[in-house]
């Protein structure tokens, strides 16, 4: 089966990182192609696979018309959707996966677009229900996952860890203002922000207005947080609209005990572990007081981080996703 997972970006974010470990995972059933993506990272991310650019249209374009024969096309995002309707072959299969919980298009012409190249599609995945639910078309979810990771070695650092973009909709300053409530600085715990965006130079100064500047550590994009994951001990998710929540699926399979919004994905991944630390978008107190309970009680700490280690091997791996993805794409070819 000759595959092709299909980006129209320029970047390595959740929707880059989750086609690499898909397209990574597949290499063994499949002959797979990804074009799009940060073209200084995702060929790094894919070993063994062939990587094409796309990071504009033009580029995507030309990247599609010189993959060859392709059997299944699955595209990701409305640009590549777009690309995909228009230019595939006919005898092309087309799949899309869906990634954010909204119809495809940001504008009325786009959603207009999305709406008339939905025709064309043969199956469509959502990563998560939540997402499913909101997106106006019917499709199966197929939750997305992660590579397994070996049991924890040796105890955590005192590091409670954000990885996410320092966008508006992701809600950062939530995250700063808990830890700023939490009491960890004073505890001489740190907080460590992966990630970057617009809204970055507005946090640090939030960070430094509420006296815990010294404690903040704006690190900047990471293309492989693995090794953050290694390290903390809490990672703190605080996006209300997630479509699933990547970072948190690896915070779970690191062992790291996951404090979250109560809403999106996350309700289907960390949220459905007994006791999980949720609250209510937006509360920061409520979020800085799960933050003081797990570094203030280690063996809380500890039994937070496994039972979301737990849940992840359960549900969220690799193999799961990759065989129910390959058997959407078997029924669209039959």
């Amino acid at each position: 089966m000759r595959v092709v997972h299909l980006v129209r970006s320029s970047a390595f974010a959740g929707v880059e990182r989750y086609i690499a470990t898909t397209a990574q995972a597949m290499t063994a059933r499949a002959e797979v192609t990804v074009i799009g993506g940060d073209a200084a990272t995702m060929p790094e991310a894919v070993p063994g696979v062939r990587w094409m650019p796309g990071s504009t249209i033009p580029e995507t374009v030309r990247s599609l018309r010189g993959a060859g024969t392709i059997d299944v096309l699955n595209s990701h995002m409305t640009d590549a959707d777009l690309i995909a309707a228009v230019l595939a072959p006919r005898r092309t299969a087309l799949v899309s996966t869906r990634h954010f919980a909204a119809p495809r298009g940001a504008s009325a012409p786009a959603r207009l677009a999305g709406r008339l190249a939905a025709s064309r599609f043969r199956a469509e995945l959502s990563v998560s229900h939540y997402v499913a639910r909101r997106i106006g078309v019917e499709s199966r979810v197929v939750h997305t996952g992660v590579a397994p990771v070996p049991d924890r070695a040796s105890a955590p650092e005192p590091i409670v860890l954000a990885v996410q973009r320092l966008e508006a909709e992701k809600a950062t300053e939530v995250a700063v203002r808990a830890w700023a409530t939490s009491g960890g600085a004073e505890r001489g715990w740190r907080f460590v922000v992966l990630g970057d965006g617009s809204r970055r130079a507005q946090l640090e100064r939030l960070a430094a207005d509420l006296g815990v500047g010294g404690s903040v550590e704006f690190c900047g994009f990471a293309s492989a947080p693995a090794e953050w994951y290694r390290r903390a001990a809490i990672l703190i998710a605080p996006t209300p609209r997630e479509g699933l929540g990547l970072s948190v699926l690896e915070a779970m399979a690191h062992e790291v005990a996951v404090v979250a919004a109560d809403g999106g994905g996350h309700r289907e991944t960390i949220g459905a572990t007994t006791d999980a630390r949720m609250f209510v978008p937006g509360d920061w107190d409520a979020a800085g007081g799960h933050l003081r309970k797990l570094i203030d009680d280690s063996a809380l700490r500890t039994a937070t981080a496994r039972a979301g280690r737990d849940r992840q091997r359960a549900e969220f791996t690799t193999e799961h996703q990759v065989q129910a993805t390959l058997e959407v794409y078997r029924q669209v070819l039959r």
